[in-house]
């Protein structure tokens, strides 16, 4: 593990994945490891880890709701990435966040996320049908999207908040109080 000197997570800054890495660098005991945001979707930091830009990713493998992300495991697989068998439990809290001092569905017409955000926080969509969801890269790409756009709120964890300077609406969105998406560690 000592060739370990980066790990790649989904990015931007603030995402589930963050946290993730940020837990790994504890696990690894790797002082020094480089922290690699990767923007795009789940593939891009696949294709990060296949093209040697980074030496190891953190990837979610597992979630309490939506169970196990088969297509992560799928291209890890395709691509001969191994396991470190060192798996990272972060608590999944969703925040509805944007511009506004308070959340108006008639000015805030759509609610960005992850599909998994869509996937995790269904009751609370299903409950204010007078928006759409709009599916983007990661979650904390979701709340760059909303600090950009008034007609726009998102579905993020409460880091982005202070990362991108939203206000948050509501805090604790997804269907259960208990989610929980278990990432792997993967090098090749």
């Amino acid at each position: 593990m000592s060739s370990i000197k980066s790990i790649g997570f989904l990015g931007p800054w603030g995402s589930f994945s963050e946290e993730a890495a940020n837990e790994a660098v504890k696990v690894l005991e790797i002082v020094g490891l480089n922290r690699v945001s990767i923007p795009g979707g789940n593939f891009s930091v696949i294709s990060a880890l296949r093209d040697r830009i980074v030496d190891s990713i953190v990837m979610a493998v597992e979630n309490s709701i939506t169970g196990i992300m088969t297509d992560n495991l799928r291209q890890l697989n395709d691509i001969g990435a191994k396991s470190l068998h060192a798996y990272i439990n972060i608590p999944v809290i969703f925040c509805l966040m944007g511009l506004y001092q308070k959340f108006d569905p008639t000015i805030q017409t759509s609610v960005l996320g992850h599909e998994q955000a869509q996937k995790q926080c269904s009751k609370w969509l299903k409950d204010n049908p007078t928006v759409s969801f709009v599916i983007c890269d990661s979650n904390s790409q979701a709340a760059q999207k909303a600090k950009l756009d008034v007609s726009a709120s998102c579905l993020a964890p409460e880091l982005c908040a202070e990362i991108y300077g939203l206000h948050i609406y509501q805090k604790g969105v997804q269907d259960t109080a208990d989610n929980v998406t278990t990432f792997g560690i993967f090098i090749l």
